[in-house]
């Protein structure tokens, strides 16, 4: 009986022992899975940058007759002005959404606004009928606008990709114009138009949590050349056989322009959580 009591004590105690060393082992870390971001979802943000403007234009004159006696034909006109460089700030915003699949790849369209001031003057050197020296052409773009596609891969919270698609500018021409003859008198025409062209650029992308992102985008946007009515010039005067006043005649002027834009923008986005921002990945 003895015996058993000995041995039943031992055993306990062992077990105890046994019990208390366990406790002492450190405990394996679970092992976390690590997380990836996902680009899915749309979101809406500012943008503020540069904008640099080329403006290549020109103008032309219809051929006419003053009504004097005899009547005197006077030739069409055309003059090939300078092109402007100019540069302004700008600032906007921007709308758009992203579908990332299983190999990374980031499909997406975005649409943008931005006001800007790109202006400047040409002022003409030469005279060709009836242009004259001096004739002034003032050029301004309020606001440029874009809808563009997006691809792109991502590196987990790192998004590289390109864009293209079609824009738009609203573009105004005014024009001071003298006549080639004293007996005129000078003529002021402006008119606005909204140039249509395309877009392509390249742009990174940052996620600083689930929600916002910046972004950096350099884009450069050409568009198709459109006309301006600068009104009427004075084409030529003459003095009549018969009556003692000058006889003039006006002739309608109409310009033509192109633009090309190079422009930089910073954007900041907030992602609503309508796609899995983070993922975990096993």
């Amino acid at each position: 009986m003895k015996k058993l009591v000995v041995g039943t004590i031992a055993l306990s105690a062992v077990g105890l022992a046994n019990g208390a060393f366990a406790a002492d082992m450190p405990v394996k870390a679970p092992i976390l899975a690590p997380i990836i971001y996902n680009w899915t979802g749309c979101y809406v943000g500012g943008n503020a940058g540069w904008k640099w403007g080329r403006f290549t234009e020109s103008a032309d004159t219809t051929a006419g007759i003053v009504a004097s006696a005899p009547p005197t034909p006077f030739p069409a006109g055309h003059i090939d002005l300078d092109h402007l460089e100019t540069s302004s700030g700008a600032v906007g915003g921007q709308i758009g959404c992203r579908w990332e699949n299983a190999e990374h790849w980031v499909f997406g369209f975005e649409g943008d606004f931005d006001w800007t001031n790109l202006h400047g003057t040409v002022t003409n050197t030469l005279t060709s009928f009836p242009f004259v020296s001096g004739d002034t052409f003032e050029n301004r773009v309020r606001w440029e606008s874009s809808g563009r596609v997006t691809l792109g891969h991502s590196f987990d919270r790192v998004l590289v990709y390109g864009t293209g698609g079609i824009a738009f500018s609203r573009v105004t021409m005014d024009a001071l114009l003298f006549p080639p003859t004293p007996l005129g008198t000078p003529s002021y025409g402006s008119d606005s138009t909204t140039l249509v062209g395309g877009t392509v650029g390249l742009g990174a992308a940052y996620a600083l949590s689930k929600n916002w992102e910046i972004v950096a985008e350099y884009r450069h946007t050409f568009y198709a050349q459109s006309d301006f009515n600068l009104g009427s010039v004075t084409a030529r005067c003459v003095l009549g056989t018969f009556a003692p006043a000058p006889v003039c005649a006006d002739t309608t002027a109409t310009g033509h322009k192109g633009l090309e834009t190079d422009e930089v923008l910073f954007k900041l986005n907030y992602r609503f959580d309508w796609g899995s921002a983070v993922v975990a990945k096993y």
